[in-house]
């Protein structure tokens, strides 16, 4: 499931790319997705919804639903362009970069 810090940058791909507007629905169904042989979930069930209100309520099936409009592609180079994979700029005991796959490895659990 997409972690919550991520959810804002996914649907903002999203939007800055046209696949959606704040106003296109996404159908987050009953509150669980069967993915990949994995079950995505949501706190509760939000049904169809708008992208707004996916960030509004943190929706991992709404997020993971516009993560796969995506190419892995793109979201890696979002995702370096925000430092992920980097070592933090700043000075802070016990930072170490974090680890960004190559996108060409990415599965498609691991993209949503």
């Amino acid at each position: 499931e997409p972690g919550s810090t991520m959810k804002p940058f996914i649907a903002g791909l999203a939007l800055e790319t046209h696949r959606v507007t704040p106003d296109t629905l996404v159908d987050t169904g009953n509150g669980k997705y069967p993915f990949q042989g994995a079950v995505i979930s949501d706190t509760k069930p939000h049904g169809v919804i708008s992208v707004r209100q996916v960030i509004q309520m943190s929706s991992n099936i709404g997020t993971t639903k516009l993560a796969m409009q995506m190419q892995p592609r793109e979201m890696h180079e979002l995702f370096t362009a925000i430092g992920l994979g980097q070592r933090p700029q700043i000075s802070f005991p016990g930072a170490v970069s974090g680890k960004l796959r190559p996108y060409k490895t990415w599965r498609p659990i691991e993209q949503a």
